[in-house]
C-alpha cells in the first residue's frame, strides 16, 4: 500500500513537471513571438522615420531656395533703387551746374557790354556754388543713411558713388547681441540650469527669456500646497508653507535678483523667442532682436492638450473663454482657478481627464471645498475604465476610482464626451453631455489631458524630433546640437537602462536642467539619473514611481494582506504570510476584500525584467526600486518579487546610533 501510494505520488510530480515545463515552453513561445512582434513594429517605425527624415530634407531645400530667390530679388531690388538714387544726384548736379552758368551770364549782362567776370571773381562763383552742391548732396546723402538707404558714397560724386555701391552687394543685417549662455524658458528646468552654471562659473554672462511675466517659479505646488493651506491671501500672493509650516514663494528668487548689478544676469520676461538658427548660434525675438550664443538651452516645456470638440452656435461659443474653461499650466492658470474656487457663484467644478495633474486637481479641489466651507462640488470625467488607468492594472485603478468617490467626488468612467453647451436655463453655466446619455451641469471646466511638447522652435532649427514621444532628441549628454542643449518636459533623451523615453515631471526638470547647465559649462556628463514620481489619490494613498510605470506592460502586485494585516511584515525573508500572491493565488488579481490594495508594490515587467516599480504606500524604499533597474535581474518566477521590497518602515536596529541627551 505504501508503495501504490508512493508511486502515484510520483506519477502525480512528474505529471506536474510535465505540467510545468509545457507552460514554460509555452510562456517562452509567446516572448518570441512578442520580441518579434515588436521587432516589426521598431522596422515600421524606423522606415516611417526614414521616410519623414527625406520629407524634411526636401521641405528644407526647398525653404532655403526660396530664401535664396528672395535674397536675390531683395538684393536686385536694392541695386535699381541705388542705381536710381545716383542718377537723381548726377541729374541734380548738372541742374546744379547749369544754375551756375546762367547766374555767371546773367552777372556779365548786368555789368554791362565788353565786360565780363575776372577769371577769379568766376573762380570764386564757381566754388561756392560746387560747395552748396556738395554741401547738399552730404545732406541728401545724411536723409538717405537715415531713411535705411545704405549710398552713403554719393558725396565725393560719382566715382565716390562708385566705391560706395560696390561696398553694399553683401546683405547687411542688424547686429546680433553677443552672450555666453542663453536659456529659452522660465520653468524649474530653466532656473536649476541657470544655477548649476552659476556655481561653475560665478561670473557667466547668463541670458534668460521667458514667455511668462513671472520670474523662474516652481510648478508643483499649484497643484498642491497651494489649494490646500488656509490663508487664501497667501495663495493669492503665491506663497505656501512647506510640511514644517515655513513660508516659501512659488518663485526661486524675486526679480531683484537678476537685476543685481553683481551679476551678469539678463531676465528678459513676457518675451518669445520665434526663430532659432543653431548653425549660426542666433535666436531672434518676437521684436526682432537678436542674440548670438555661444551655448544654449532649451527648456521650453509642454503646452496642455485642448478638448477636440466642434464649437457650439456663436452665441454659445462665450463658454470657451477663460472664465469658464480652463487648464493648469502656468502661475497665471493657478490664480484664475484659485479666484474660480472662492467665488460664490461656482458651486459645481468639472475636471476632465485622468493624468497624474488631474488626480493631484480633484484632491485639491476637494480640500479647498472643505478648507473654503463653499461646498462646492466636483466631478471628474475620463473614458478610462478607471482612476489613473493608463498606468496601474484595471483593479486597482477601480479600487481608486471607489476611494475618490468615497471623498465625495462624482466620478464618470468610461465615457466619452459628446458636447458641451451653454445653460441659460440652469443654476450652472455649462452643461457636457456624455455618450452614455448622462449629462453633467456645471460651472466651471478644468481640461487635465495630458500635455504635448513645444517643438515648434526645433523644426526650425531642423532639430530631430522623436516620433514615438514627441520630444526633441538629443543624445545622453541632453545635446541636440552642437552648443545646443534641450532639458525637461520636452526632451526625448536616451536612457541607459531603459532605451529613448521622454519624462515630465519636477524631479526630472530639476535634475536635467543641473545636468544641462554642467555640460554647457563643458563637463560632458551622461544623464543617468532614474527620475522619481510621486502624488496622492483620495487624500490617502500615497504613490511613488521610478522608471518605466505603464499599464500596457506586464504587471506583478505585491500587496499587504488584510484589513487587520500589521503595518510592518515580517523581517524574515522565509515568512511573507502578509504578502501576497501565495502559491494558492495568482499574481496582480482581484480580491474580495477591498482592504487587500492599502499597501503594496506594482512591478512592471519586460519579459522577466522590472523596468519600473510604483510603492503605494510604502515609505524610504526608493534606493531598492532604484536598485531593481539599474542592476538588473533576471526573476523568471514572479513570486521572487515577493522579497525585493519591504512593505513598510523598516525598524530600527540596535546598531543605529541614539541620540544623546543635551
Amino acid at each position: 500500500m505504501s508503495q501504490r501510494s508512493h508511486s502515484k505520488k510520483r506519477s502525480k510530480e512528474e505529471k506536474r513537471r510535465q505540467s510545468e515545463s509545457a507552460a514554460y515552453s509555452k510562456r517562452q513561445q509567446d516572448r518570441v513571438e512578442e520580441v518579434e512582434q515588436k521587432l516589426k513594429a521598431t522596422e515600421d517605425k524606423l522606415d516611417a522615420a526614414l521616410a519623414r527624415q527625406e520629407e524634411e530634407k526636401k521641405l528644407a531645400a526647398e525653404l532655403r531656395a526660396k530664401r535664396k530667390a528672395e535674397h536675390k530679388k531683395r538684393k536686385e531690388e536694392r541695386k535699381l533703387k541705388k542705381k536710381q538714387q545716383r542718377k537723381e544726384e548726377e541729374e541734380k548736379k548738372k541742374k546744379a551746374i547749369a544754375s551756375a552758368a546762367a547766374l555767371a551770364s546773367a552777372l556779365e549782362k548786368e555789368i554791362g557790354a565788353g565786360d565780363s567776370i575776372s577769371s577769379s571773381s568766376a573762380s570764386s562763383l564757381s566754388g561756392a556754388d560746387e560747395s552748396s552742391l556738395a554741401s547738399h548732396t552730404t545732406t541728401s546723402a545724411a536723409a538717405a543713411h537715415a531713411s535705411g538707404s545704405d549710398d552713403v558714397g554719393a558725396t565725393g560724386g560719382s566715382s565716390a558713388g562708385s566705391h560706395g555701391s560696390g561696398g553694399d552687394e553683401e546683405e547687411e543685417e542688424a547686429p546680433a547681441f553677443p552672450t555666453k549662455y542663453a536659456i529659452v524658458g522660465g520653468g524649474p528646468t530653466a532656473f536649476n540650469a541657470m544655477k548649476e552654471i552659476l556655481y561653475l562659473e560665478p561670473d557667466a554672462e547668463i541670458l534668460m527669456i521667458s514667455e511668462e511675466d513671472h520670474a523662474p517659479y516652481d510648478r508643483s505646488p499649484m497643484s498642491k500646497e497651494l489649494f490646500w493651506q488656509r490663508d487664501f491671501s497667501a495663495s493669492e500672493h503665491l506663497k505656501y508653507p512647506n510640511w514644517r509650516g515655513e513660508m516659501f514663494d512659488l518663485e526661486y528668487h524675486p526679480k531683484d535678483f537678476y537685476t543685481d548689478p553683481s551679476k551678469k544676469i539678463t531676465l528678459m520676461s513676457g518675451r518669445k523667442v520665434t526663430d532659432l538658427d543653431a548653425g549660426r548660434h542666433l535666436i531672434t525675438l518676437d521684436d526682432g532682436t537678436q542674440f548670438h550664443y555661444q551655448k544654449c538651452l532649451l527648456a521650453v516645456g509642454t503646452t496642455p492638450l485642448q478638448l477636440d470638440l466642434a464649437l457650439p452656435e456663436e452665441s454659445d461659443a462665450s463658454f470657451y473663454s477663460t472664465s469658464s474653461v480652463s487648464t493648469l499650466r502656468t502661475a497665471k492658470d493657478f490664480l484664475h482657478l484659485h479666484k474660480t474656487t472662492l467665488d460664490p457663484n461656482v458651486k459645481h467644478i468639472t475636471v476632465i481627464g485622468n493624468d497624474y495633474l488631474a488626480a493631484d486637481l480633484v484632491d485639491a479641489l476637494v480640500i479647498r471645498s472643505k478648507i473654503s466651507g463653499s461646498g462646492t462640488k466636483v466631478a471628474q470625467v475620463f473614458p478610462d475604465e478607471g482612476v489613473l488607468a493608463s498606468i496601474f492594472p484595471t483593479y486597482y485603478a477601480q479600487y481608486l476610482t471607489e476611494k475618490t468617490k468615497s471623498t465625495g467626488v462624482d466620478v464618470h468612467p468610461a465615457v466619452h464626451i459628446n458636447s458641451i453647451t451653454s445653460t441659460p436655463e440652469s443654476d450652472h453655466k455649462l452643461r457636457i453631455n456624455l455618450d452614455d446619455t448622462s449629462v453633467i451641469d456645471t460651472d466651471h471646466i478644468v481640461l487635465s489631458l495630458g500635455g504635448t511638447p513645444n517643438v515648434d522652435l526645433a523644426r526650425k532649427a531642423y532639430l530631430e524630433v522623436d516620433d514615438v514621444s514627441g520630444g526633441i532628441a538629443v543624445n545622453a549628454e541632453l545635446e541636440a546640437r552642437t552648443d545646443l542643449y534641450v532639458a525637461g518636459d520636452a526632451a526625448s533623451y536616451y536612457d541607459g537602462y531603459l532605451g529613448r523615453r521622454r519624462v515630465e515631471g519636477i524631479d526630472h526638470a530639476e535634475i536635467s536642467g543641473k545636468v544641462a547647465g554642467l555640460n554647457m559649462t563643458g563637463k560632458n556628463k551622461a544623464y543617468t539619473y532614474q527620475p522619481i514620481r510621486w502624488g496622492a489619490v483620495s487624500q490617502n494613498v500615497s504613490y511613488q514611481s521610478v522608471g518605466l510605470v505603464d499599464s500596457k506592460l506586464d504587471m506583478v502586485g505585491v500587496w499587504q494582506k488584510g484589513p487587520n494585516a500589521p503595518l510592518v511584515p515580517s523581517i524574515n525573508p522565509d515568512d511573507f504570510g502578509h504578502l501576497i500572491p501565495d502559491p494558492e493565488v495568482p499574481l496582480s488579481t482581484e480580491y474580495e476584500d477591498a482592504n487587500q490594495y492599502e499597501r503594496g508594490v506594482i512591478y512592471y515587467m519586460d519579459g522577466p525584467q522590472v523596468v519600473g516599480v510604483m510603492m503605494i504606500n510604502v515609505n524610504g524604499q526608493m534606493d531598492v526600486a532604484k536598485r531593481l533597474i539599474t542592476f538588473p535581474r533576471q526573476f523568471e518566477d514572479p513570486s521572487r518579487l515577493r522579497t525585493q521590497i519591504y512593505l513598510g518602515n523598516k525598524p530600527k536596529t540596535e546598531e543605529e546610533p541614539v541620540a544623546a541627551p543635551l
